[in-house]
């Protein structure tokens, strides 16, 4: 071996992860993106990592479904940051080096395997091939840095391309050891063990037998027929490996978008379409603009047409060149082959109908280009300067790599945001409605709801029955206070996918507000169906059967919250509340601790919590107060109103504090039965009518069973019987400015109330400031609404109550997107 490829070969890996850390190192900051939802946010199956059995595996349809080894692989990754996402996206990038590391080496061997059989001076491989270790230096750097393997490494998910791509290089470089090394036995089983966690990681490994055949046959035997006959226990453990993908295959994990049986993508059409496909991956190769996340709206090629059959005999007429080539044992035969056969699975018949065309397909086939490139340059330099061949590579290959690289940190930049690479892919591809779609949903979480809203229509029109944008522009629609079109538009979606699950979710839950508890209960429970490893799914289902008063089933689904998101303080804190009522004290006691570890300063958490508490003696005595008014609820459901009535006569006789029984029918009308909480507080006024507190409570519970008439002549007696009372004041202003009566709503008069209010306060609580900016908004000044608005954001933010300043900043986007509503529309929505 010459001086240079011995200096190449203990440089160039050096060199190798350089450029790798500093192409990707920006990366460690990206968010997680689209699949990364299912295969790592809401995958419960990750967050343990004993036993095994549930770590290897994830829920069906997840991305990483039927891929055990990448499920693992992220079960690993969370042990180690949870959530967070630099230590995914640090796995990321040392797969992705170690794999370009694996094509150095490859290349280099392949090359000096060649200048062997050649007898010619290692290093200088004959008039066909190229110098060994600069060429495999040159063509290993420039697929690392290459921009279309973006995807792979920055989006995390995709880690399932890069981690069987690192499986498949190291299956084909034990078998190039296999006849260069004393140990022949120990490099024959690391190919089979490589090629088993290949087939365990990725469908798309399927290919690697084949591939690896074609490089026996090419570079080490004498033909095909001649490497089976060398090695026969080799490539009868390398096929029993195929048992394991069969397996796999078998259980159906992705069945939903993947097979040949769907009815509006044939595999006809499939084929015909990916010729288009292909083409457009080996221009991406040769010029990689404009590179796109998601190919959703990819025209599909229903009929033929006379560009499209030319273009189709082009590949197949190369593909079978490759294999006579290959025959002819010649290594532009096994480049063809390499690139085809990966190709195969993903690219030729078996539609996957979720993704039609994806960057990602040419992760590994993008080498067999960069080959092809790279001898193309050493070639024409053989030509026109036979000198300085290796230093006209060594230049384009440094030029290459600079080019190339910039524009790999530049596309990894709009990885940063979620915003921004679903920005850039509507740039490219503005009819994508799926990417719409999923930018829509990013406003959302950032609480943009009219934007968000806007993208949902737009994605519509673009795919108008994508049940997706139509379930995601419902659930806005509600949020901007138009109920009735937000509910059309859900059950819209749901007409077109019964398993729409935030349909269900939404539907079930406006079900249960409106007290159809069976159809709230058929809804959220098809939800567990759909998603059984999703903890708010439990915390819903669990909400719903506490509403219909079976206390055991929602300890039930609340335990497996608890089980599925040991983290979750909230489902930690509502297991607390429900084994209080169950008598379960110390248990209560013990997750109400643990709640409060986890959220200390969360208010919601803390409230109840405190109510857990506030039950954990009294409950487990018979006549309780909580006890009887459980009783109370169930005998109101069975009809049996005068029971429960005297019931409930009996539980204010027998309280005399009134901060209880307010307490007591605030936490049933928000998750027992609000008809029975409006009776306690009835009962508490009939017996104590000069208690201003009260009738405060009595109006709190009316208005939110929306009897608004009945509220304000609540408020209005509290405020009789203690006059200039703060919260009865800001209640009233808050009802006169939301109702949807009109004989209730008075804009003027609430506006005036609570101007009175926040003027006598000192420092007016951020409540008060947001009634006040309300009212503005209910008279039709948005913009002072907006600004008084901002006002108790800030002071809450001040005050360090972050769960308020949430729930005030949603207001000021429900008010800027119309709400309130005008008197007679849409039915009052509570400020949230």
């Amino acid at each position: 071996m010459s001086s240079l490829s011995r200096r190449i070969g203990v440089v160039g890996p050096l060199v190798l992860v350089a450029i790798g850390v500093a192409a990707y190192w920006g990366t460690l900051d990206a968010p997680f993106i689209f699949d990364d939802t299912n295969a790592i946010v809401d995958n419960p199956n990750i967050r343990e990592l004993l036993p095994l059995s549930r770590s290897l595996s994830a829920p069906d349809q997840a991305t990483v479904a039927g891929r055990p080894v990448a499920a693992l692989s992220l079960a690993l990754n969370y042990a180690v940051s949870g959530l967070e996402p630099w230590s995914y996206h640090l796995v990321n990038i040392g797969i992705h080096i170690l794999a370009g590391l694996l094509i150095f080496g490859i290349v280099r061997r392949t090359l000096a395997g060649l200048a062997a059989k050649a007898g010619e001076a290692p290093g200088h491989p004959g008039r066909a091939g190229p110098p060994g270790s600069l060429f495999a230096l040159a063509v290993a750097a420039i697929w690392l840095v290459h921009p279309l393997q973006t995807e792979v490494v920055t989006y995390v998910s995709t880690r399932t391309e890069s981690l069987m791509a690192l499986f498949f290089l190291l299956s084909l470089y034990a078998l190039i050891r296999c006849g260069d090394s004393r140990r022949p036995l120990a490099w024959a089983l690391a190919c089979i063990a490589a090629s088993a966690l290949a087939m365990a990681t990725k469908e798309v490994a399927v290919a690697l037998p084949v591939v690896l055949l074609a490089y026996d046959a090419v570079f080490l035997s004498d033909g095909p027929a001649a490497g089976l006959r060398r090695r026969p226990a080799l490539w009868a453990g390398l096929a029993a490996t195929w048992l394991i993908l069969l397996a796999l295959v078998a259980g159906g994990a992705r069945s939903e978008t993947v097979g040949i049986a769907f009815a509006d993508l044939t595999p006809l059409d499939y084929a015909r379409t990916q010729v288009e496909v292909i083409w457009h991956y080996l221009r991406l190769s040769l010029w990689p603009h404009p590179l796109v996340l998601d190919y959703f709206d990819w025209p599909i090629a229903r009929q033929g047409s006379p560009s499209l059959w030319l273009a189709a005999a082009v590949l197949v007429a190369a593909g079978l060149g490759s294999l006579w080539l290959v025959w002819r044992r010649r290594w532009l035969g096994f480049i063809g082959v390499w690139f085809f056969a990966i190709l195969a699975p993903t690219s030729s018949v078996v539609p996957i109908v979720s993704e039609v065309a994806a960057e990602r397909r040419m992760y590994l086939p993008l080498a067999a280009v960069v080959v092809v490139v790279a001898s193309a340059v050493w070639w024409s330099s053989r030509r026109l300067a036979p000198g300085r061949r290796r230093a006209i590579l060594a230049a384009a290959a440094v030029a290459a790599c600079v080019v190339l690289g910039s524009l790999t940190m530049a596309r990894n930049r709009l990885y940063g945001t979620e915003v921004g690479i679903w920005q850039d892919t509507i740039k490219h591809r503005p009819g994508n409605a799926r990417a719409l779609e999923n930018l829509a949903v990013v406003h959302v979480r950032r609480g943009e709801i009219e934007r968000a809203a806007e993208l949902f229509r737009r994605a519509i029109e673009a795919a108008p029955g994508f049940a997706d944008a139509l379930e995601g522009l419902g659930g806005s629609l509600i949020d901007l206070g138009r109920r009735d079109e937000g509910i059309a538009r859900l059950q819209q979606a749901l007409a077109i996918n019964p398993a729409a699950y935030h349909a269900l979710e939404n539907l079930g839950l406006i079900a249960l507000d409106e007290g159809r508890f069976g159809e709230a209960l058929e809804m959220l429970g098809r939800c567990a169906v759909l998603k059984p490893g999703d903890p708010l799914t439990r915390l819903n289902l669990a909400k719903a059967h506490l509403v219909a008063g079976d206390l055991q089933k929602a300890l039930a689904e609340l335990e497996a919250a608890v089980r599925l998101a040991p983290d979750n303080a909230l489902a930690q804190a509502r297991l607390a509340l429900v084994l209080a009522a169950n008598g379960r004290t110390k248990e209560a006691n013990e997750h109400g601790r643990r709640a409060l570890d986890l959220a200390p300063g969360d208010a919601e958490v803390l409230r109840t919590v405190e109510q857990a508490a506030a039950q954990a003696s009294p409950v487990a005595r018979p006549d309780s107060p909580e006890a009887t008014l459980v009783a109370a609820v169930a005998l109101n459901r069975e009809g049996k109103t005068a029971e429960a009535k005297q019931a409930l006569d009996d539980l204010v006789a027998r309280t005399t504090d009134n901060a209880v029984l307010v307490s007591l029918a605030q936490r049933c009308s928000m998750g027992l039965d609000r008809a029975t909480a409006v009776g306690l507080m009835r009962a508490a006024v009939g017996a104590r009518p000069s208690e201003p507190e009260l009738y405060l409570g009595l109006g709190r519970v009316l208005a939110a069973s929306q009897s608004d008439a009945e509220a304000l002549a609540a408020y209005r007696t509290a405020l009789r019987l203690r006059p200039q009372w703060t919260d009865a004041a800001n209640n009233l202003a808050l009802l006169m400015a939301t109702a949807a009566d009109p004989a209730i709503r008075n804009p003027e008069e609430a506006l005036r109330i609570a101007r009175e209010v926040v003027a006598g306060s000192a420092a007016p609580h951020p409540l008060l400031l947001s009634t006040l900016g309300v009212a503005l908004a209910s008279t039709g000044d948005r913009g002072q609404a907006d600004v008084v608005l901002r006002q108790a954001i800030a002071a809450a933010t001040i005050g360090n109550e972050r769960e308020m300043a949430a729930r005030l900043e949603r207001t000021r986007t429900l008010i800027a997107g119309g709400w309130p509503p005008a008197p007679g529309g849409a039915p009052r929505q509570d400020i949230p």
